[in-house]
């Protein structure tokens, strides 16, 4: 929540990639830009790979959470990310005066689920959040402004799917974190049922009740999805490394089945997915 004589609050912070703040929520708005690094989001409980450079918008009351991966972080092992919280009960009751501004607030607060801001007016929002820590409380409100219309016009929302909040207690969430945070620390090498059941202080039969009852999924499809998803980090990133190398270098130690995996989760062949964003990439050039 914003201090009390604030309108909103800004903070950019550069944190090891480690450091564990734990799920947490607030009764305000919060937008999320992580400029460097990449991982995995949890909202109210359910997981989804957090990609660099995404913006999302946080309803009031959501329980969320980032975990890094540590190859995503800078030389230092630091991860920059930028929160701006708002209320808008307070925002409207201030800038009364202005209802150009009320069709843009609703739109914001109507939001039961994360957003996802994409396209051009997310690189605005991002520019902005730049600006504004530079600048003096004047020129943040004008910028702050901005932002505001920049969401609200945005034609580019992806609806983040998340639970509804009946999370099971902090035991439930502190296995959470800790299941996700060793999976982030060991993708890239084999990792047994026994070994992750012991991270959460289960057997391997328990472990697998509970990761099914919390997310429909089994833990080994979570870890190749997540596996997949730096796949195509890297696939994009490096496009003379070899697919196998790749495949290697993520924890499979099956080249045929990576293919087998990577078709399943994204619908083409790995080298399929790296021609189709090299021309994205040449056209958006």
């Amino acid at each position: 929540m914003p201090e009390a004589d604030k309108t909103f609050q800004l903070n950019c912070d550069r944190l090891p990639y480690n450091a564990l703040i734990g799920a947490h929520r607030h009764y305000s708005l919060e937008l999320d830009f992580i400029q460097r690094g990449y991982g995995i989001h949890i909202f109210n409980g359910v997981p989804e790979s957090a990609a660099e450079g995404e913006l999302i918008l946080i309803p009031s009351g959501v329980v969320h959470n980032w975990l890094f991966d540590r190859a995503s972080a800078d030389f230092a092992g630091r991860v920059v990310t930028y929160t701006l919280l708002f209320n808008p009960d307070i925002i409207s009751s201030r800038f009364n005066v202005f209802p150009e501004l009320q069709n843009c607030l609703n739109r914001i607060s109507s939001a039961s689920h994360p957003i996802e801001i994409r396209g051009d007016n997310a690189d605005r929002v991002k520019r902005a959040l730049f600006e504004m820590v530079n600048q003096d409380d004047s020129h943040r409100l004008s910028s702050f402004i901005s932002i505001l219309a920049d969401i609200s016009d945005s034609s580019c929302w992806r609806i983040i799917h998340s639970g509804e909040g009946n999370l099971g207690g902090e035991r439930v969430q502190s296995i959470i974190q800790r299941v996700y945070k060793f999976m982030l620390d060991n993708y890239t090498r084999h990792i047994s049922l026994d070994e992750v059941a012991s991270v959460a202080c289960m057997n391997r039969s328990a472990f697998c009740t509970f990761f099914k009852k919390h997310y429909s999924q089994s833990f080994q499809y979570v870890l190749n999805e997540h596996r997949i998803n730096i796949a195509c980090l890297l696939i994009c990133e490096s496009l003379d490394r070899n697919i196998a190398d790749i495949a290697l270098s993520v924890g499979f130690n099956d080249v045929p089945h990576f293919h087998r995996t990577f078709k399943k989760l994204k619908g083409c062949s790995p080298l399929h997915y790296r021609r189709q964003m090299s021309a994205a990439s040449a056209l958006n050039a």
